[in-house]
């Protein structure tokens, strides 16, 4: 669980630095990816939800990978309001695979009769997903944008920390570090 703990914190949390039109993300959503898949297939014996994550984590590496490669070479601001729709099929998928994620953690619990804060975690991703929504609504809307950028910062960030305390629950159960 920590290889998912890690995607997620690669996924879920931006830091960019940009000068003109280039973008360089510090925490890049294609490494986010690599690293849910490879996670995911440590807990595919656990979960079947785990098995359905790999090919969308293999087609969004892909995928995030030449989103960077052109902000990075500050080419992605062309696209305008397309990106804007890319950004928001990025942003479906990623809701897909933390859903999955907390489906799998869900199901590990049901089959070994155990707590992984999967409850929490479900609650967790609703907030997140709907305040991620929120903000990119408030793009429309400039004088809600900056609560709605602070309420998806902060959602995601809970969300990371219950992931982390369901690491930590997995880890006494199995005592290993998937």
């Amino acid at each position: 669980m920590g290889k998912l703990l890690l995607g997620l914190l690669f996924g879920l949390i931006d830091f960019n630095i940009t000068v003109g039109n280039c973008v360089l993300g510090l925490l890049p959503d294609f490494i986010g990816y690599n690293v849910i898949r490879k996670g995911a297939e440590e807990l595919e014996d656990k979960s079947e939800y785990f098995k359905m994550i790999q090919p969308i984590a293999k087609v969004m590496f892909i995928v995030t990978a030449v989103r960077y490669a052109l902000d990075a070479l500050g080419l992605y601001a062309i696209l305008g309001f397309v990106g804007t729709l890319i950004d928001f099929a990025i942003m479906i998928v990623m809701f897909v695979v933390t859903y999955r994620i907390v489906q799998g953690v869900e199901e590990i619990e049901k089959n070994y009769k155990i707590s992984l804060v999967g409850d929490i975690m479900r609650q967790a991703w609703w907030i997140r997903t709907a305040c991620t929504v929120f903000a990119y609504v408030a793009l429309f809307i400039p004088m809600l944008l900056s609560v709605a950028v602070i309420a998806s910062i902060v959602s995601g960030v809970w969300f990371l920390i219950v992931f982390l305390q369901s690491k930590r629950l997995y880890v006494e159960k199995f005592g290993e570090e998937a």
